[in-house]
């Protein structure tokens, strides 16, 4: 495998994941960003000019964590119901705005959660979502569920968040 623009030698990304394993004991795992940073840190040491390589992977800032209402436990044993990122004018669903996650959702790369059972969703993380979703670049959201082609978030319903116990501020 070859990254396009990533001329290193005539070397392939996975001799370049070896010689980083061996001389520099960094072990990439699946994801293009590290193997991207990490063909970046040797090719500094190997005295290789590495001027425009961020380009491949710049992602969006991830959002701030929200508030954590419930216990993710409970959250996440909910049913909840799906509500669309998008509305109908395929903007930013603005009714998902205080409404509870009842799932992890997890961009990958970087693979950092951004939301969790029981948290708040804000604006920021709904926008920020939409934009992994949209990205040209490879990126998994995972946790995201999806009726047909709308991508959904199961969220507690009003009758759910009623009976679980809040977390003490």
């Amino acid at each position: 495998m070859m990254y396009q623009g990533v001329n290193v030698e005539g070397l392939e990304a996975y001799r370049w994941s070896a010689m980083l394993r061996y001389e520099f004991a960094a072990i990439l795992m699946m994801t293009s960003f590290l193997l991207v940073k990490g063909l970046r840190i040797a090719m500094m040491y190997q005295g290789v000019n590495v001027e425009g390589l961020e380009a491949y992977y710049q992602t969006a800032e991830i959002p701030r964590f929200t508030e954590l209402k419930y216990l993710p436990r409970d959250a996440f044993y909910c049913g909840g119901e799906l509500k669309p990122l998008l509305d109908e004018q395929d903007k930013v669903n603005s009714s998902l705005n205080g409404r509870i996650c009842a799932d992890q959702i997890t961009p990958y790369p970087p693979g950092i959660p951004v939301l969790v059972p029981g948290q708040v969703i804000t604006q920021a993380i709904t926008q920020y979502l939409i934009s992994m979703l949209r990205s040209q670049k490879h990126i998994e959201v995972h946790g995201i569920v999806f009726d047909g082609y709308l991508p959904c978030l199961r969220l507690l319903t009003n009758s759910e968040e009623k009976t679980l116990k809040q977390l003490d501020k």
